[in-house]
């Protein structure tokens, strides 16, 4: 006999029992393999048939003993049917709402789908007044017929926290979620990213992986496209999230950011679990971010980013349309449907950080590599990077290339700086510039005073305020500044450098003023990380405009017309022993159109709503002849 039939005859049978016995409220009843023998049926079934007036208030449990609940008097002028997973992390929720909304609430708790079926059968046939449907992860065609057919019948339903095509259903928006993820994750500086995705055939999910895919595709990370990772069945096993954290070490080594769907039993704390056995660090190596909310990613260490949905307004609006339905039905004899999504926010936490590829984190093992290293090929190149990098440096100037250190004047920074370059939590990100040390560079053919020293005091650069650089020597990092010259100028030149970029996005303004009068205004725009298809030659217009570009080596650098690269090594700008890391700061020309005229001040103006980050570390001007 199946199971489901056990229960519900175990059900009616314990509930006709109840009623002729003459136990009184606050009673004590048998025990409930004394009532399983007392009725005939299987102890499982009963125990089942037992929860459910558990759930419904009619019997309350101490530990094993077992008591007689007074039925309660209903005040309420709406009633509704529940039909919700037995463990669902929700019920709590479904409860509070309908005890604040008074709402009469009768609960029906399933099991598996059929145990759903059969209770929404058993609804259609009573003519109840409403129905909320928390529905399985599965099944869900075979919801949509059962669901569709007490439409059909007049019995208003509403899906709660999923989306059924053939009946209302209020629910959050998780394709919205993942691009709140998506976004985020790139507003970090992350282009290798993975998905950690459910294995449910239902409609919600099929627009997951097409808002997945034209995500990617929008910012450029085709590469991440099919790294997705699903379970073969409706929730993860052990051994499937274990042979994801082995994808993540070994044939994902490269992502660095993974975007996790939350079952409700949470399958991140297992993630976790595995990565930092195989020695992944999160977030340092790993960003991790939950595509929902729940109560448990906060206390994880670290505490996991996600996109929230307010449960309680997602409950609460179906009862309401649920209400709304009924009302409808009865007045007008009519049945509309209406499918709501509810929008998600963004809850940073610990578990996501600017990508440390991107920014120069330290790592505390080496960064994984795609190959086997060739130790041999690896010098031979390493001499050939340095060799051309050197000659980078040297590379002057057209205007500059014959003068001598006479016509320059350096501009002094000393009141501005605000960072040090040499201490963690200088420059722009978590590495600091200890390759740089304060005194006199030629770059590019142009001599610059950097500034700084030994000490965390000794700030060396003006780092400029943005979403993610908001503060510098215990004060907010500037948005606007002036920096006086009162000097003619043929021309001048910044030394400067910038990170977490966003490809082809002005962030900043250089503005020169004679008096008030400004003549002259160079936007900032970075290169950042094109996308795969994209082809200097046919966008030659916009790559024109092009001047600076991320510090990080493992982006593309290249000189621009009045802008060239200055790759800095470990062992300063023409140490030929052999650096393993390169910084790359930028140099910008401006030509003065009017070298006749007194240059007053320059004013520096950033979007502090965006990411990038600019820092200064030199302004020299060439006099007039």
């Amino acid at each position: 006999m199946p199971l489901v039939t056990l229960v519900s005859e175990a059900d009616t049978l314990l509930r006709k029992w109840l009623d002729a016995s003459d136990i009184r409220n606050g009673g004590r009843l048998p025990s409930e393999r004394e009532l399983a023998k007392l009725l005939d049926v299987r102890h499982y079934a009963l125990n089942r048939a037992m929860a459910r007036l558990i759930t419904e208030g009619v019997v309350s449990r101490d530990g094993y003993k077992l008591y007689r609940n007074a039925p309660r008097a209903s005040t309420a002028s709406f009633s509704c049917e529940l039909v919700v997973y037995r463990r669902s992390v929700h019920l709590r929720s479904f409860r509070k709402v309908a005890r604040e909304l008074g709402i009469d609430l009768r609960i029906h708790c399933y099991s598996n789908l059929e145990e759903a079926v059969s209770f929404m059968l058993q609804l259609e046939a009573d003519k109840v007044d409403s129905i909320v449907l928390d529905p399985p992860l599965f099944g869900f065609s075979t919801l949509g017929k059962v669901a569709e057919s007490l439409m059909k019948e007049g019995v208003p339903i509403v899906c709660s926290d999923n989306y059924l095509r053939e009946i209302s259903s209020v629910f959050g928006d998780l394709p919205r979620a993942l691009e709140l993820c998506i976004n985020h994750l790139v507003e970090l500086g992350h282009q290798e990213i993975a998905f950690m995705g459910l294995n449910a055939v239902s409609p919600t999910s099929a627009e997951i992986f097409q808002t997945w895919k034209s995500a990617c595709t929008h910012h450029g990370m085709q590469s991440s496209i099919e790294r997705v990772h699903i379970p073969s069945k409706y929730l993860y096993l052990r051994e499937e999230i274990a042979d994801l954290a082995d994808r993540c070490a070994k044939e994902w080594r490269n992502v660095t950011a993974l975007i996790a769907y939350n079952e409700p039993n949470s399958t991140v704390p297992c993630l976790m679990e595995f990565l930092a056995k195989r020695k992944i660090n999160v977030p340092k190596d790993l960003s991790i971010i939950s595509l929902s909310d729940s109560s448990v990613l906060s206390t994880l260490t670290p505490p996991v980013s996600a996109a929230s949905f307010d449960i309680g307004m997602i409950h609460e609006m179906g009862f309401r349309v649920a209400q709304r339905l009924a009302r409808r039905q009865r007045e007008m004899g009519i049945y509309s449907k209406s499918h709501i999504r509810i929008q998600p926010s963004l809850i940073q936490r610990g578990s996501t950080i600017p990508n440390p590829r991107a920014i120069g984190d330290h790592y505390t093992q080496p960064m994984r590599s795609e190959h086997p290293l060739n130790f041999s090929e690896i010098g031979r190149q390493r001499a050939e990077i340095e060799k051309a990098y050197q000659s980078d440096i040297k590379r002057p100037y057209s205007l500059v290339k014959f003068l001598d250190s006479s016509r320059f004047e350096q501009v002094n920074l000393q009141e501005f700086v605000n960072r040090p370059l040499n201490y963690q939590r200088g420059w722009l990100g978590d590495r600091p510039l200890k390759h740089l040390d304060p005194g006199q560079y030629t770059i590019h053919g142009v001599p610059f005073n950097v500034l700084g020293g030994p000490h965390r005091s000794d700030c060396g650069v003006i780092v400029f305020n943005s979403i993610v650089n908001t503060k510098g020597k215990s004060k907010d990092l500037p948005v606007r500044l002036r920096i006086p010259i009162h000097k003619k100028a043929k021309a001048v030149y910044f030394l400067h450098g910038c990170g977490f970029t966003r490809f082809m996005q002005c962030f900043a303004h250089y503005r020169l003023f004679s008096g008030a009068k400004k003549i002259g205004e160079i936007p900032l725009v970075p290169l950042g990380l094109p996308p795969a298809d994209f082809d200097p030659g046919a966008h030659a217009a916009e790559f024109s405009r092009v001047n600076i570009q991320d510090w990080w080596t493992d982006l593309p650098h290249m000189h621009f017309e009045h802008a060239m690269m200055a790759p800095i090594s470990e062992g300063g700008v023409s140490d030929g022993t052999g650096p393993q890391w390169y910084a790359f700061l930028y140099t910008l020309e401006w030509i003065n159109p009017t070298p006749t005229k007194v240059i007053d001040f320059l004013e520096i103006e950033v979007s502090p709503s965006m990411s990038t980050t600019l820092g200064v570390l030199g302004l020299t001007i060439l006099k007039p002849t």
